[in-house]
């Protein structure tokens, strides 16, 4: 069954998109890296830092066993070709771009 971990550890690096590895979730709740060099299929898990840990109290996204690394089967990604505004403090707008 499907877990929603709660963000942990103050309200930064929720989520860090690279633009050279691509999204992580944390500095190492999940990262799925896209460009690697020899790990295509490796994504790697840590919580307790910046995700709280699953309920029966792993450490990792995995397996209860805590493996840190998994070999993807699948990966799908979901994207939207709607970029919202993000309104800051002050007026200020935050706006997507892509380059």
């Amino acid at each position: 069954p499907a877990v929603k971990l709660p963000k942990v550890g103050g309200p930064n690096l929720a989520v860090i998109d690279r633009p050279d590895t691509g999204p992580q979730f944390g500095a190492d709740g999940l990262l799925i890296p896209l460009k690697p060099k020899g790990s295509e299929r490796q994504a790697k898990s840590k919580l307790g830092s910046y995700y709280a840990r699953r309920p029966d109290g792993g450490r990792t996204l995995f397996s209860p066993n805590d493996p840190k690394v998994a070999n993807l089967v699948e990966l799908k990604v979901f994207v939207s070709e709607v970029r919202p505004e993000w309104k800051l403090d002050g007026g200020l707008a935050l706006k997507w771009r892509s380059e």
